[in-house]
């Protein structure tokens, strides 16, 4: 009898206490970070966001949680169903943008490759990566092949001239995020914050932290490859 009260004490504090606890939709809590710089301590209310290479409008999101508190923003994705999946979910407060952003001013079409996956969130256009990727799944699934399409090429500072003056960045393309970032001027969207998927390291290189502060930015979070950059 003791053991089943027991039981009912800890099913009573699970459901108690599961809803007081806050809610990530990141993978190592970033837009906690996120949230909290720009609402919180910047008092940014109704802001704005870009996310390149959005993948998906809640899972592993980081800017759904700003979303949720009334940000407005652009995601921009290769695929179509992606960016048909953010309208669903965020309606008209999302602008999409289609295409491969990259540090190639070109007005061309490029390919881009992808896994047969209900969500694919290694489509790329870095060949090097999905090689990668095909190998490692091969030991698993030795008839697994990726295939290849062609989307528009979006230089990166155009799409900044495009959207202009923004919040958040949040910079995630598989394979070729320091390509690109090393291109970006942040002048033209000047955001208070930047969280980007460091291909190098899961420690932030001397470089990349010159290239911030250079930048006026400082490094105020890293988990993972993700690493959170805000204004200094």
């Amino acid at each position: 009898m003791k053991n089943f009260i027991d039981l009912l004490k800890i099913l009573f504090l699970n459901i108690k206490y599961q809803f007081k606890f806050k809610k990530t939709y990141t993978q190592y809590g970033e837009d906690f970070i996120i949230k909290d710089y720009l609402l919180n301590y910047k008092k940014i209310i109704n802001g704005k966001y870009l996310d390149i290479g959005a993948y998906h409008p809640v899972l592993y999101s980081n800017t759904y949680l700003l979303h949720k508190n009334g940000y407005t923003g652009f995601c921009v994705d290769i695929e179509n169903y992606k960016l048909n999946n953010f309208k669903f979910y965020r309606g008209n407060k999302v602008k999409l943008i289609k295409g491969a952003v990259t540090e190639n001013k070109k007005d061309i079409e490029i390919d881009f490759y992808h896994f047969n996956r209900s969500i694919g969130e290694y489509s790329t256009i870095s060949k090097e990566f999905i090689e990668k990727r095909l190998a490692k799944f091969k030991k698993n699934n030795p008839k697994i092949s990726y295939k290849t399409q062609k989307v528009k090429n979006i230089y990166i500072n155009d799409l900044f001239r495009e959207v202009g003056k923004i919040n958040f960045l949040n910079i995630d393309i598989e394979g070729i995020n320091n390509k690109v970032l090393s291109e970006t001027d942040l002048s033209i969207i000047d955001p208070e914050i930047i969280c980007f998927e460091d291909d190098d390291s899961y420690f932030i290189k001397d470089e990349k932290l010159k290239f911030f502060e250079n930048k006026g930015y400082s490094l105020v979070f890293q988990s993972g490859l993700n690493k959170i950059f805000a204004k200094i």
